[in-house]
C-alpha cells in the first residue's frame, strides 16, 4: 500500500554528511533567518522561500549550547511558490529554542542564519518540560550477528512519554502491526559511513526484534564500513488526514530527538561491513550546520 509516495520514494529521508563544512553566522552565503513567533497557542516558524528548485527543507532546532537536532523534513509539495509556516509541535515548557533551516536543491545544501532565541514558558500548547522526547535505550543493546548480518535488540527500549506519542491513532511500542498505522510514530535506525548518515525505518523497538541489515540498507551502506549512531522516532504529517489511506500525501516528517545505542558483537571499533544487497534509501539526517 502506497502512502505519500511522491515524497517517500524520492527522498526517503534524512541524509547527513559529517565532513560537510560548518557555516558561521557571519558567512555571507547564509540566507535570511526564519522568524519565530509564540502566539495563537503555538510556536510558529516562518521559513522564507528560496526558489522553485528546492526539493525539501530540514528544520533544525537548538537549545542553548546543545547539539542542534533536525526536528522536521518538509516535503517539496508543501513548499510550492510561497513562504512556509512550520508549527513546532514538540516544544517543551521552560525551554529556550532557536531555529535554522537547510534548503536542499540540485546544487546541494543552502543554510539560513539562526533565528532569535525564544523562551517557552508555561504556554498551554507546550509539552511538560520534564517529559522525555526520545527513546531511552540505556537498558538495552543491539547484538550484531556477523554471519546473518542482523542486529537483535536485547533488553527494554523505553518509548518517549510525552502526551500524544501514544493515542488511539498512534502505535503500541510492542505491537509491530500498529506501526503500519499511517499516523503512528515509527522507529528508525541511524546509520553512518564516511559520506552519509541516514535514518532507516525498522519494524519495532521491542525486545528480541531482529533487524535484517542486508534487507533494509541502501546500496551505499553495503560493502563499506558503517557504524550505528542511534535510534530516532519519526511521524508523517499529511496534507489532508480525512482521506483514504491510499490517498495520503506526506506534507512533512516530524522527528524526535536521537538516542545513542550500545552495539555488541562488532568488536571495540563497533564497525560493521555488510555484503551487497539493495534496500530502500533512508531519510536525510545530516546534522551539519
Amino acid at each position: 500500500m502506497k502512502k505519500g509516495t511522491s515524497f517517500l520514494t524520492v527522498i526517503s529521508i534524512i541524509c547527513l554528511v559529517f565532513c560537510a563544512c560548518k557555516l558561521s553566522l557571519e558567512d555571507t552565503d547564509l540566507f535570511d533567518r526564519p522568524e519565530v513567533s509564540i502566539a495563537d497557542h503555538q510556536i510558529s516558524v516562518f521559513i522564507p522561500r528560496l526558489n522553485n528548485e528546492t526539493k525539501y527543507i530540514n528544520v533544525f532546532r537548538q537549545e542553548g549550547n546543545s547539539t542542534p537536532v533536525i526536528i522536521a523534513v518538509i516535503n517539496q509539495n508543501a513548499l510550492m511558490d510561497k513562504n512556509y509556516l512550520f508549527i513546532d509541535e514538540l516544544a517543551q515548557k521552560q525551554h529556550n529554542y532557536k531555529y535554522r533551516v537547510r534548503y536542499c536543491d540540485n546544487s546541494g545544501y543552502h543554510y539560513s542564519k539562526w533565528s532569535e532565541t525564544k523562551t517557552i514558558k508555561n504556554e498551554d500548547f507546550a509539552h511538560d518540560g520534564s517529559k522525555s522526547m526520545k527513546y531511552d535505550a540505556s537498558s538495552a543493546y543491539f547484538r550484531y550477528d556477523k554471519d546473518e548480518y542482523t542486529l537483535t535488540i536485547d533488553g527494554t527500549i523505553t518509548a518517549p512519554d510525552f502526551t500524544g506519542f501514544f493515542d488511539d491513532e498512534m502505535a503500541d511500542a510492542d505491537d509491530s502491526d500498529d506501526l503500519l498505522k499511517p499516523f503512528a510514530y515509527k522507529p528508525m535506525l541511524i546509520v553512518s559511513n564516511s559520506e552519509k548518515t541516514e535514518a532507516i525505518q525498522i519494524k519495532s523497538t521491542a525486545d528480541d526484534t531482529v533487524i535484517p541489515l542486508r534487507n533494509i540498507l541502501p546500496m551505499y551502506f553495503l560493502d563499506t564500513d558503517i557504524t550505528i549512531k542511534g535510534i530516532i522516532a519519526k511521524q508523517n504529517k499529511y496534507v489532508k488526514n480525512d482521506v483514504d489511506e491510499s490517498e495520503l500525501v506526506v506534507k512533512y516528517i516530524q522527528l524526535l530527538e536521537p538516542e545513542e545505542v550500545n552495539i555488541t558483537g562488532a568488536g571495540s571499533s563497533k564497525i560493521l561491513n555488510i555484503p551487497s544487497q539493495i534496500g530502500d534509501a533512508g531519510l536525510d539526517y545530516n546534522p551539519s550546520i
